[in-house]
């Protein structure tokens, strides 16, 4: 084992010479070109000075467009839960076929049952379980007003950002509310908190609370009763 660790370290000591070599030769080549075309210099950099005000004007316009209105309070715990749960069982299939070649050099099957259901719940099932919770927590919300559309963020199983967009008239706020569920958004249920928008009006517009109520289903149910 020691030798195949030696024999890695060795090898990636030489590609990174060699990567270190292969760079300072592109750096010389160059500093020879520029030192070559030293007389085009000045229209060179008119050039990249109009280059870099033109895409500085377009990102601050795009930014313009595009505001944050709500940042969960939670993003920092959810992320760290998901980390830990990741890098655990990560470590415990690594560590699988090591562990279960010592557990049978034991030969007891009792042990074995038992080990085997414990590594079965925390490396597959744990990161599953913290998945369905935490996949509804919203980290943040933006707006885009030109568009008029939102993008609400969630993290995925593997703790990779998944973007939703939607209007709202693609909210459905379901009658009774499940668990961290205030809205579901194209088959997707979402938790937000009021509190932390920056603007309440986007709460209420998202949840259509800005819209007339509807009594067409009590007039209903009233007639019915008749």
């Amino acid at each position: 084992m020691a030798f195949l660790i030696s024999q890695c370290v060795f090898g990636s000591m030489k590609r990174s010479i060699h990567k270190i070599t292969r760079l300072r030769c592109i750096l010389t080549d160059i500093k020879s070109g520029v030192a070559e075309n030293k007389k085009f210099l000045p229209s060179l950099q008119q050039s990249c000075k109009f280059t870099s005000e033109s895409n500085t004007h377009f990102d601050n316009k795009r930014i313009s467009e595009t505001e944050k209105i709500y940042q969960g309070s939670l993003t920092t715990q959810v992320r760290s839960v998901k980390f830990f749960t990741l890098v655990t069982s990560i470590t415990g299939i690594i560590s699988q076929p090591m562990l279960y070649a010592k557990i049978e050099e034991i030969g007891v099957t009792p042990v074995i049952v038992s080990v085997g259901a414990f590594y079965g719940f925390f490396v597959l099932i744990s990161p599953l379980l913290i998945h369905l919770v935490t996949k509804r927590y919203v980290t943040q919300v933006e707006y885009n007003s030109k568009e008029d559309y939102y993008t609400a963020y969630t993290y995925t199983l593997f703790l990779r950002q998944k973007k939703i967009q939607f209007t709202p008239d693609d909210v459905k706020v379901p009658a009774i509310p499940a668990m961290l569920t205030t809205l579901v958004v194209k088959d997707n249920p979402l938790f937000l908190d009021p509190k932390l928008f920056e603007d309440i009006n986007h709460y209420k517009r998202i949840m259509g609370y800005d819209k007339p109520l509807d009594f067409s289903l009590d007039s209903e149910s009233k007639d019915e009763k008749k």
